[in-house]
């Protein structure tokens, strides 16, 4: 059970981490940092896809605001609470 807790745990921290790199523009110069952001959208995008069609991006004022972040850690926190 412990490795199953750490793993889920490894997981919500790959969607934190992608969320946060997702402030920092990509470019041709920072090859680290696109691989980082691809390597994490691979790993993630499986979870996020089916919640992103589901659930479309909240409106506040004219920018929108993609919550399935949100909704996934939260998901991910409540199976592994119950675990």
């Amino acid at each position: 059970m412990a490795l199953i807790h750490l793993l889920i745990t490894l997981f919500i921290w790959c969607f934190i981490i992608q969320a946060l790199l997702s402030w920092f523009p990509s470019s041709p110069d920072s090859a680290g940092l696109n691989s980082a952001k691809n390597f994490l959208n691979s790993i993630t995008a499986p979870v996020l896809g089916p919640i992103r069609r589901t659930i479309p991006p909240v409106r506040f004022g004219g920018v929108g605001v993609d919550l399935s972040f949100l909704i996934a850690v939260f998901a991910l926190q409540i199976i592994n609470n119950f675990i």
